[in-house]
Order: structure tokens, then sequence, then C-alpha cells
């Protein structure tokens, strides 16, 4: 067996840390007071979706199977393993692999990861802890990216709530604006605030609460992030009493087209989260062809979206239309 590699022509995960490091030093540059003073610039992150690292699991057994054929091999990560026979396994996280990441993000600029977050004990979470337990995280920061659903319901709150607030004690844990610890709550729409929180008005009172506890708790008040649909956010951050609204991923479910396109439809999205009034987290895509998921796990979806992966130059100057918002 051997560790996967890539065609040279391919956009690996490392590639894509390095453009957006690349974009960032050149951001600094431009926003730098003076020559001799602080730079000032927004802070660089990524989002952790990590489904890679516990074979036999659910979600790893997913990707495994969805990436296997040859041709979409480019897309592994660094640390697949692919036999005599071409076939791809995907290993336990080791921590040898944790502080190679570690070490390309620090490398490439990253300030932090936003953690797609999970209950403890699930496999999604493994990534997640063997950070937290890394002798070199300080190189990097992290914050947690959370699925509505995760926080319950206004009769039954989580207990990944009083989790989360706990991981802001960490040292590690980013900071924005006066100090207060980031935090994204993500995939919100009206219909799951009415379900779950009965309205919006009761999501808003649950982030209140969710604030006050981080502050009696002595972390901080929460700067809270709000994701969901660019246009669908743009009608109900504010009513949320949000900091600023973001999105998980801007895209065109149904379109067929190249990189450009892509960075339109984003930066569009943009555009209509600044509607909201809210100050925007942009979200910078790195591509979207999800023809392969669609077929292998959802054999009935006739979703199509196919915008290819980009170029270390087009992936700087997505990046770099943030300060036109």
């Amino acid at each position: 067996m051997k560790t996967f590699a890539r065609s040279h022509i391919a956009l690996t995960r490392r590639s894509v840390l390095l453009s957006l490091a690349a974009c960032a030093v050149d951001l600094a540059r431009l926003e730098q007071v003076d020559a001799a003073g602080p730079l000032n610039r927004p802070l660089v992150g990524a989002i952790r979706w990590d489904a890679w690292y516990s074979p036999g699991s659910v979600p790893t057994t997913a990707v495994q199977r969805t990436l296997s054929p040859q041709k979409y091999h480019w897309r592994l990560p660094f640390f697949a393993i692919e036999d005599a026979e071409n076939r791809v396994t995907l290993p336990s996280l080791s921590d040898d692999v944790m502080e190679l990441e570690i070490a390309q993000a620090a490398y490439a600029g990253l300030d932090y990861w936003a953690f797609a977050a999970y209950p403890q004990d699930s496999s999604m979470s493994d990534a997640l802890q063997r950070y937290l337990k890394s002798p070199s995280r300080r190189h990097i920061g992290f914050c947690m990216f959370t699925q509505l659903e995760y926080w319950g319901t206004e009769k039954q709150p989580t207990a990944m709530i009083d989790q989360h607030i706990a991981l802001m004690r960490d040292d590690g844990y980013v900071r924005v604006a006066q100090g207060r610890p980031l935090y994204f709550l993500g995939f919100i729409t009206e219909s799951k605030a009415n379900d779950r929180w009965d309205g919006l008005g009761g999501l808003h009172t649950q982030i209140d609460r969710f604030r006050a506890q981080a502050v009696a708790q002595g972390v901080g008040y929460p700067y809270i992030v709000v994701t969901g649909t660019p246009r669908d956010g743009k009608s109900w951050a504010a009513a949320l009493g949000a900091d600023a609204i973001g999105a998980y991923a801007i895209a065109d479910g149904q379109a067929v087209g190249d990189f450009a396109a892509l960075a339109r439809v984003a930066e569009t999205g943009w555009q209509t989260m600044a509607g909201s009034g809210l100050p925007v987290v942009p979200t910078v895509m790195a591509g979207w062809d999800r023809r392969r998921a669609w077929k292998t796990l959802c054999p009935g979806n006739r979703r199509n979206s196919r915008e290819p992966a980009s170029s270390i130059t087009s992936t700087r100057r997505h990046l770099r239309s943030w300060q036109f918002i």
C-alpha cells in the first residue's frame, strides 16, 4: 500500500491553504496602518467537517465509497491510502496526521478552524478531541460551528450548549471584537425555529440565555454568527439578535459552470446577506462539484451541481473580493 499521491494539476487541501495564506498576506499589506504599526486584517478561518477519520463509521464509510472511483481520487485527503488494486482506505486519525494538519494550516496563515459540532461520542468529533490534546495546537485557534438541531428544543435543550460554553474557557478558543468568543450557529430556517423554539422570538430568547450563561461562567459575551441561506438569513438574522450573518456554503444547487460562475454566486450571496444590516462573515468557496455524492448517497436526487475546484489564483481573487461588501 502507498500513501495517496495526486496529479500535479489537482487542487489539493494544501494548495487551497497556501492560496488563502497568500491572499491573507496581500490583504495584510493592503490594510497595514503604516510600515511600523500592527497589521489590521480580518481573521481567516476554515470550516472542518471531519468525516474522514473513523474507519467503519457511517460518515467515513460513505465518503470512502463516494470517492473510490479512480477519477475522483484527486479529491481524497492527503492521508488516504491506495492499494495495488486502486482501492482506497481512509485510516484512523493519528497524532502525526493531526500535527501535520496543524503545521500546514499555520504555514498557510490560517488563524482558526471552525469545527462542525457533533455530540462528544460521535466519530465526527474525533478530530476536535485530537486537536484539543495536541501539543502544537497553539499555532491555530478554534471555535465551534453548530447546527441548530444540536441545541435541542425549547423544552429540552441539549448538553452541547454547556459543553460549548466550557470550550470557550480554552486559551485557544478564537476571540473577536473586544475579546468575545466567536460562535457560529448554523443551518437555521424559520421552520426549524418554529418547530423547536416556538418561533424566531423563542430562538432569540435562547441565544440571549446562551450569552448570559457564558458571561456567568466567566468566558465572555459570545459573538454569534447565524448562518443559513443568504436570502432566508437576510430576513431573520437581525430578529435573532445576532452579531453577524454568514453561510456554511453558497452555491446554486442546479448549476453547471466554471469556478468563476460559482464565485459570482457566492459574492452575490455576500451582498444579499449585507442587506440584513448586520456585518457579514463571507464564505469563500473552493468548488462545489457534488455529482458523485448525489449519485452514491442520494441516487434518486437529480441535483447536478458542477462548479469545479478553483485554481490558486482564482481562489485568491475570490477571497480578496470580501473588501467590496
